[in-house]
């Protein structure tokens, strides 16, 4: 039956749903319907906080400036364009990530200057 239903034969193929219908599909399933805001308050809580940094020196690979923080490892995989999964691999080995010449360090923590 899944088979007869699939592609062009689907009902929902190539139709999308609207906001107001998001939102009735989101009461339903949870009771509740949150914003954007509390999205991300709530992401924030249940997330791990990451601090990116960029080498500020082109000669010195120990000097890094704090470019931005975020608050989940998937929000920065977002930023930078890589899985959260990758972001998590570099958190925890300390190797540095590169893309188009810059040399970027996550961390846990604020790094000292």
């Amino acid at each position: 039956m899944s088979q007869a239903r699939q592609g062009t034969d689907n009902s929902m193929y190539g139709k999308t749903h609207t906001e107001q219908s998001k939102s009735l599909m989101s009461l339903a399933k949870t009771g509740k319907v949150r914003d954007n805001e509390t999205r991300k308050a709530i992401s924030a809580a249940n997330g791990t906080a990451v601090f990116l940094y960029a080498a500020c020196s082109k000669h010195s690979r120990d000097a890094f400036c704090l470019i931005q923080k975020f608050t989940s490892l998937r929000e920065a995989g977002k930023y930078l364009g890589i899985s959260h999964s990758s972001v998590s691999r570099y958190v925890k080995s300390g190797a540095l990530f590169s893309r188009r010449g810059i040399s970027y360090k996550f961390s846990l923590t604020l790094l000292d200057k």
